[in-house]
């Protein structure tokens, strides 16, 4: 298999470096920029990850988890499940976004931030609230947060115009994970990137179970996973295109919760193969005061799950695929009506289909149109942005279903309001205000495709309210501190959540009536900038995050399932010619596994501190990272226990 891969990747390569030396070689050419810079005059009311942060992280879902009021669930190892929760809203209710295109996912939606290189990353952005002030999809305005990734532009040093990239990345758990990177520019306005990986690891790992003290290894977590891309760009005179091919696949066991069992009885011997891929292109152009943007994507995902009662003899036994299809189109246009007034308006279409062969599946099919206006007035000191979304989804069955997959509310729409106001008084001064309703149409994962479903599920609802104080000064040219503070009220309603059975794969789905959720966030950044960079960050997170669904229930007024009280960060940079240390360290404060806050599913607190060390010197980059260097024993989800101390090593050449 792995050959099979090595010689795809390398056919690639080889095409492509062959199709450019039949282009012309341009005399100069200029250095593309990273958008994610280095320091910043003032710190927004927004976090953005640090272009140093993106450098030094695993994958996105290590660079993002050190955000205020971001909790990342993390099922273990390598290949485990890495999922975000923003503001206590859950998973399903954060969009992912690539370049303006949300990321669907074939399984919980639960999308696995854990499959995204930082490599092809150059800016990560979350947003309580939405993004506005652009030219942006329907859809984009749809999520009550979002996390919104923007892939790398090409970097062409001294007047090259063709960059080749090669890396090495690999350490404990027997973790292998070659990559290539080719990037050429074609004339003087479009560049063409084509890259790819491979990531194998057995996923074993030593750790202690939290009902006695012997010293297990955890099976059933091997992966092989396999990545390709191609990303074609271009910057005519009045906009910018843009087209992306994206193939992934993978193959891994599911280790599934580690609980009390008699010695050498096999904790899990489930399997699943993921194939999925995309092609995805967007055009804007900007003709005077009147701009407009066309996108559109494809997308295909394929899952099979299958159980091996032969090794495990408690597995109930399973072999089945789902085949999902998914075509996607807008159409956003904005105008200028006055100096400070600008207008907008987008329509998005998307159908889905869904197939498997699951007995008595409903073989659904959803067409959901998204319609949204929008407007932003900019004065010298205050910025308001309003927008209102409506959203109408209908579902169509093949077959009528029967029990779990029973056909019901196939018609469902809504309408989402959006205010926020921003106001500087002074420099450096940045005073954020916004309220939105949002409205979460049940997915086709949590309706049909989970082999516990649950098709009466009802969309989930929620009214945010949120302020946010930052105040940022730079002094010297060299010395930068930034403050910021906010707290937030968010009311929930039919709350889905999602809890995982005996698998990763199996979930059981359920509304939660109404949960109310109080929350504060504080953060602390000094930079220094100069030769010798160096800068330090604090983070702190309450999240009052209750049950107020029924008053004659015992779990009425508790914190919700994994919900933290208290949780919060740090984290060091340095750098100076060529080397680079970051040191993080990550604190997570008492849970509760059931909304009943009983003693016996309480979660103790725990805490990780990891190092990062590298070297850059004619082109090559060797870094090697310490993880959990107190070889804490510690979950993040329930009965999933987390690696205690490892080390991963990394050398990639660019020339």
């Amino acid at each position: 298999m792995i050959k099979y891969w090595v010689e795809i990747v390398t056919a690639l390569m080889l095409a492509a470096e062959i199709a450019a030396a039949g282009q012309e070689r341009a005399d100069t050419l200029e250095t593309a920029k990273v958008t994610a810079s280095r320091a910043v005059s003032v710190m927004p009311a927004t976090d953005t990850v640090s272009a140093g942060r993106i450098k030094s992280a695993e994958s996105v879902a290590d660079a993002v988890r050190f955000f205020g009021g971001v909790q990342v669930k993390d099922y273990g190892g390598v290949g485990g499940l890495k999922t975000i929760n923003v503001r206590s809203l859950g998973s399903e209710h954060a969009g992912v976004f690539l370049d303006g295109f949300e990321i669907d996912n074939a399984q919980n939606m639960q999308v696995d931030l854990g499959r995204f290189s930082t490599g092809n990353i150059s800016r990560i952005e979350i947003y309580e609230g939405q993004k506005s002030g652009t030219l942006q999809s329907a859809r984009e305005t749809g999520s009550a947060a979002a996390v919104h990734m923007t892939s790398a532009e090409p970097v062409f040093k001294n007047g090259k115009k063709t960059s080749f990239t090669v890396g090495m990345r690999g350490g404990w758990f027997a973790t292998i994970n070659p990559s290539l990177s080719w990037s050429h520019k074609i004339g003087k306005n479009t560049t063409i990137t084509l890259s790819g990986d491979i990531l194998s690891s057995n996923g074993r790992y030593k750790f202690k179970p939290s009902f006695q003290d012997t010293t297990m290894t955890r099976q059933n977590g091997d992966i092989f996973a396999a990545r390709a891309e191609l990303r074609l760009a271009g910057k005519p005179s009045h906009g910018s295109w843009s087209a992306h091919l994206y193939y992934y696949d993978s193959e891994r066991g599911l280790p599934g919760p580690v609980v009390r069992r008699a010695d050498g009885f096999p904790l899990s011997a489930d399997r699943q193969l993921d194939r999925s891929g995309f092609a995805q292109g967007r055009w804007s152009g900007t003709f005077g005061r009147y701009s407009i943007s066309a996108s559109g994507r494809y997308a295909i995902d394929y899952l099979h799950y299958a159980t091996h009662p032969e090794i495990n003899p408690n597995a109930v036994y399973q072999d089945v695929y789902f085949l999902r299809h998914s075509a996607y189109a807008s159409v956003a246009h904005r105008y200028v009506a006055l100096p400070w007034l600008t207008v907008s308006g987008a329509t998005d279409i998307q159908y889905d289909r869904l197939r498997s062969d699951l007995a008595g599946f409903t073989d659904p099919s959803r067409v959901t149109f998204y319609g949204s206006v929008s407007s932003a007035a900019e004065l010298e000191k205050v910025r308001v942005a309003a927008s209102l979304l409506y959203t109408l989804t209908a579902d169509f069955y093949d077959n009528p279903g029967t029990g779990a997959f029973a056909r019901q509310n196939a018609v469902r729409h809504a309408l989402t309001p959006f205010l926020s106001v921003l106001y500087s008084p002074v420099k450096g001064l940045e005073l954020k205000a916004f309220t939105k309703y949002s409205s979460r149409t049940p997915s086709f994962n949590e309706l049909y495709y989970t082999l516990i479903g649950n098709s009466a599920l009802k969309a989930e609802r929620a009214l945010q309210n949120s302020f946010t104080a930052s105040y940022s000064t730079l002094l010297g040219g060299k010395w930068l501190f930034g403050a910021r503070g906010g707290v937030y009220y968010n009311m929930v309603r039919d709350k889905i959540v999602a809890i995982p059975t005996m698998s990763q794969f199996r979930w059981s789905m359920k509304n939660i009536g109404k949960v109310d959720i109080l929350g504060s966030e504080e953060a602390l950044f000094f930079r220094h900038e100069g030769e010798f960079i160096w800068g330090l960050e604090a983070r702190y997170t309450y999240q009052r995050a209750l049950d107020h669904t029924d008053r004659s229930s015992n779990s009425y007024g508790a914190q919700i399932q994994y919900i933290p009280l208290h949780s919060g960060s740090a984290s060091a940079e340095a750098e100076y010619r060529g080397w680079r240390a970051d040191v993080s360290f990550l604190w997570t404060g008492t849970r509760y596994t059931v909304t009943p806050n009983l003693p016996d599913y309480s979660m103790k607190p725990w805490t990780t501190l990891d190092v990062r060390l590298s070297k850059t010197f004619l082109g090559i980059t060797l870094a090697v990272s310490l993880n959990n260097i107190c070889n804490t024993r510690y979950e993040v989800v329930t009965c999933y226990p987390m690696p205690g101390f490892n080390l991963l090593a990394s050398a990639s050449y660019t020339f």
